[in-house]
């Protein structure tokens, strides 16, 4: 596999890879992630993440999210790894979420779902050294 440029492309090849070898946990997130869009930056790279018509979209067209993200490269990697939970990102000012209660609970699903399913397909941990080598910054 190539190397990804943007952090866009790295979601987009870890959701293909997650509905070609663990479709269930695809179809359990698409189903989550309905009727929310999810507005993701990390480290200044803005992109969105929709359900839409029975697929997983990505977009870098700004849509009125119900979820927004902003976090570094290394704290996505360190909760990716186990090393650092949601929660404690979160508490630490490493990771910014803004949401109604309703959405954020329905995000923290759609990411368990999608780390349950991950860990399921023998392909994606190819993705962690592309993530690991790009520079990273703190939120701040």
């Amino acid at each position: 596999m190539s190397t990804p440029d943007d952090f866009m492309t790295l979601v987009r090849h870890s959701l293909e890879k997650l509905e070609q070898e663990c479709p269930l946990a695809h179809a359990a997130l698409r189903h989550r992630l309905r009727n929310h869009c999810l507005w993701i930056s990390i480290e200044g790279e803005q992109f969105s993440l929709a359900s839409v018509d029975r697929s997983l979209r990505l977009s870098p067209a700004l849509p009125q999210a119900t979820v927004e993200l902003r976090t570094s490269r290394q704290t996505l990697l360190e909760v990716l790894e186990g090393h650092l939970s949601l929660l404690d990102a979160v508490l630490q000012g490493r990771l910014f979420l803004r949401g109604s209660a309703q959405a954020l609970i329905e995000f923290h699903e759609a990411l368990v779902i999608y780390m349950r399913g991950a860990v399921r397909c023998p392909s994606l941990p190819e993705l962690l050294p592309i993530l690991r080598q790009h520079p990273t910054r703190r939120l701040g």
